[in-house]
Order: structure tokens, then C-alpha cells, then sequence
């Protein structure tokens, strides 16, 4: 289209729009078409070009007011009037950042979802909550007291809206883990505002007589650095198979050096751009066999499961008999970037050690 006959629609849009001057006095930065704060001459195109000519995937929203379809006389008169003024701007309300919410089936949440907004009350929606779950519309908070069979991560988008005009929505997911419980994690200290925590009991304390906690629950994947996490695996064949409390991890290659323990690891929110240090701690009731710090230095490499992997690392042990076998133990393996300030995680596995052969986990990342 020429730029005569664009200024020639132009001005006849402008002679159609001249009796109903009045009828739109309100600023609303309908004609905003390109999103730049401004309706200047290039939304005036486009929106005389969506009243005349509109084709799919051409209409400028900004144009339209309501539920209409397409932009009518009014909407490009809205744009005339408000040429060369800048739109005022709507923020949305602001949403603090949601840490993982980690917890254990039986015991109740109340978790406050924290927003602010100077335009008065905000609204607190959420779709596709666990079922007897809630969200208060007015205060925010949610609410939950989860049943033994409802282990899993759940992902629920929170939209919190202002009383704007027209109304502005934010929105962030809560992450949540709830993780089934066996001997090893049998009382968290857990706060219904922030979730639970676990103390393993002590070395001289067996707790894996039960047996591995079951089913197996994937990890949370959240932004960083709220969802940065360590896991420890043990898989030798394929997959990573992430290691639960009272899972079995074999010591092998006994030398007189000592036995070795191979591990895999796998995190989030680390620099795969540099090398990292990993720090190795396993502990029994009847000694430290291994104590590793700043000996072990790695570089993580990006898969397609959302995680940061190092397969296979040997870990050498001061045991030289069989005195480890059947033994529990906690595994504790610390990564950290080698600067101050650097990110470190650390994840602490209890585990049973002995020298059979074993099949690899299933992977639950």
C-alpha cells in the first residue's frame, strides 16, 4: 500500500470519526498498537488498517475494546485522541519469589503466598489444585494437608491480580515435594509456613530395617537458585539411579589401598563453565572411611533431563577387610563452585554398604 493511499484512508477514517469526537473521553492507550508507551503515528497506521482492511494475525489487539472481534470507529478514535500522548503504565503486582516447599504426606500446610500492590486489595486465583487443596482468594494463603497416597511434585501456577483499570496479573508456580517417609526421615521438624526438614538419626541408631522409602518421587525443578539441589546416584549400566535413604551401594575393588565407592552425580544451578570442587564424607557407627575435601575436581555436563551430570566417580575408602559389609552409612557429598560467594549444595544419603553386585535404580530425577 502506497503512502498516498494510506494518508487517504487516514483521512477518511478521520472524517468518519469527527461526529463522535465526544463519545470517548476516557485515556485507556487503546491505540497502543506496537507497545512502545506512545500512540504516534505508526499505531494510527495500523489501526486505520485493522478498521478497513483487517486480516488474520494483522488486527491490533491494543485496538479492540471489550469482547469485540474487531476494531470499530470508536477504538481508532480512541487512537486520533490519544496521538502523541504517552500511555500510563500498569504494573502487575509483585509476587515474592516461592522457595520449594518440601514436605512429607500427614503433615498440614499453610503457606502464605506473599504479594504487593499499592492499587488496594489484590485477588489470589490458582487452577488445578491437588485435590483438598486451597487457595484464600483474599489473604493468599494456601492450604493443604496431604494424604499418603498424593507423593509426588506438584506444580500449581498462583495468579494474583490487582484492582488496576484495566486489572494487571502476575503469577508464579509453587513447587512442592512431597516425599514419602521410612525409618531415616520418621520426624522432620516441620514448620507449616515453610515446610520440613530432616535430621537423620544417629550411626548408632539403624534405621533402615525397614527397608528403602517407596515409591520413588522425582525432584522439584524450580528457578534458580530456589530449585538448586544435589543428588547422589549409583547407577553403573544405564540411567542415573538416585540414591534413597536405605538404598544398597556396593563397595568395590578391595585392595590394599582399600575399597572403592562410584558414584553419579546430578544438580541444578551450578556453572557447568567451570571446574567444581566435591567434597566426599562416609561415615559409619565405627569410623570415617572416607574424608575427601578439595582432592576432587570436576565439570559437569548439560542432559536432557533438566539436571547437570558427572557419572562415575570413585571415591576411595581407608577399609581394607570386610568389616563394611551390611554396614549403614551416611554418604555426604558437598559441590561448590571454587570462589567466595560461590553456590554450594550438599545432599546426605544414608545407605547400606556391601560387596554384592547390584541392579541398577530407577530413575527418578
Amino acid at each position: 500500500m502506497s503512502s498516498v493511499s494510506r494518508l487517504l484512508r487516514i483521512l477518511a477514517a478521520a472524517a468518519l470519526l469527527v461526529p463522535v469526537l465526544a463519545a470517548s473521553q476516557q485515556f485507556d492507550c487503546r491505540g497502543d498498537c506496537d507497545g512502545d508507551g506512545m500512540v504516534d503515528e505508526e499505531d494510527l497506521r495500523l489501526g486505520i488498517e485493522a478498521l478497513f482492511d483487517p486480516e488474520p494475525g494483522v488486527l491490533c489487539d491494543a485496538l479492540l475494546g471489550g469482547d469485540e472481534s474487531r476494531a470499530t470507529a470508536a477504538d481508532v478514535l480512541a487512537a486520533v485522541r490519544q496521538s502523541g500522548d504517552e500511555c500510563p503504565v500498569v504494573e502487575p503486582p509483585m509476587i515474592a519469589p516461592l522457595a520449594v516447599y518440601r514436605t512429607y504426606p500427614e503433615f498440614p500446610i499453610e503457606l502464605p503466598i506473599v504479594a504487593e500492590d499499592p492499587r488496594g486489595p489484590l485477588v489470589y486465583e490458582a487452577d488445578d489444585l491437588p485435590e483438598g487443596a486451597s487457595l484464600d482468594a483474599q489473604t493468599g494463603v494456601f492450604r493443604w494437608l496431604p494424604r499418603q497416597d498424593q507423593v509426588g511434585p506438584f506444580y500449581i501456577p498462583i495468579r494474583v491480580t490487582n484492582q488496576a483499570d484495566p486489572p494487571a496479573t502476575a503469577e508464579r508456580t509453587l513447587a512442592l515435594r512431597v516425599a514419602p517417609q521410612n525409618g531415616c526421615s520418621a520426624t522432620p521438624d516441620c514448620d507449616p509456613a515453610t515446610g520440613c526438614t530432616n535430621t537423620l538419626p544417629p550411626l548408632d541408631q539403624p534405621c533402615c530395617t525397614a527397608g528403602s522409602a517407596q515409591p520413588r518421587v522425582a525432584e522439584v525443578i524450580a528457578d534458580c537458585p530456589e530449585g538448586g539441589v544435589l543428588m547422589v546416584g549409583r547407577n553403573v549400566h544405564s540411567g542415573f539411579g538416585r540414591l534413597h535413604h536405605c538404598d544398597r551401594i556396593r563397595l568395590s575393588g578391595a585392595t590394599q589401598a582399600g575399597v572403592v565407592v562410584r558414584v553419579n552425580l546430578a544438580a541444578r544451578c551450578v556453572n557447568t563453565r567451570q571446574f567444581l570442587l566435591v567434597d566426599s564424607r562416609l561415615e559409619t557407627a565405627t569410623g570415617v572411611y572416607i574424608d575427601r575435601r578439595n582432592v576432587d575436581v570436576i565439570v559437569l555436563t548439560r542432559t536432557d533431563t533438566g539436571f547437570l551430570q558427572y557419572p562415575n566417580l570413585s571415591l576411595g575408602t581407608r577399609d581394607t577387610s570386610m568389616a563394611l559389609n551390611d554396614q549403614e552409612a551416611n554418604l555426604t557429598i558437598t559441590l561448590r563452585e571454587p570462589f567466595e560467594g560461590g553456590i554450594e549444595l550438599t545432599e546426605t544419603v544414608r545407605v547400606i554398604l556391601g560387596h554384592d553386585l547390584l541392579p541398577d535404580l530407577p530413575d527418578s530425577f
